[in-house]
């Protein structure tokens, strides 16, 4: 968490003021070794549980938890064929406008391949990362890890409140 502290203030500026604090100035608590892959953890945490709420989007969508709308990913009807999706298909699937979908975070595609395939360039003096399709500064980077990591934590309290009240209505009709 320590390294994180600086850039919550991002959270409370509009996005010019973040453009202008990204650009103008640095982090010194944190260097891009530190974080590198918590971003790759974070996404492949995600894709993990993405299935349950997809299910969910389907009960709510279409009444029937194993029942995919096909027309997102064509030729895609069931939760199982979701569960085959390639992630950046699955990644895809979750952009859409369903409402447990709008909990997920954003992952620009474009860093997570540079990260996984290490093809990122980091200049440290100017706290820059380099990688095809694009630029992005550390306290950008770090901060968009933020957002994704609080995200995640969001996503697993739904999960432990969803289990917590299975456990209860079994409790309660095994009494």
């Amino acid at each position: 968490y320590n390294y994180f502290i600086p850039i919550l203030l991002l959270e409370y500026t509009n996005e010019n003021i973040k453009k202008e604090i990204c650009k103008n100035y640095a982090i010194t608590t944190v260097d891009f070794e530190n974080v590198r892959n918590l971003y790759l953890r974070i996404y492949e945490n995600i894709i993990e549980v993405s299935p349950l709420f997809v299910s969910l989007n389907n009960i709510i969508y279409r009444n029937n938890f194993a029942e995919i709308d096909n027309l997102i990913m064509h030729r895609k009807n069931s939760i199982e064929d979701y569960k085959k999706l390639s992630k950046g298909n699955k990644i895809k699937y979750l952009n859409t406008d369903e409402i447990f979908n709008l909990i997920f975070p954003k992952f620009d595609k474009d860093i997570r391949n540079a990260i996984g395939h290490e093809d990122i360039e980091y200049d440290a003096f100017n706290q820059k990362l380099s990688f095809e399709g694009g630029e992005i500064y550390l306290i950008e980077y770090v901060y968009n890890t933020w957002t994704c990591y609080s995200l995640c934590c969001i996503i697993y309290e739904i999960i432990l409140d969803m289990k917590f009240n299975i456990l209860k209505t079994f409790n309660k009709n095994n009494k």
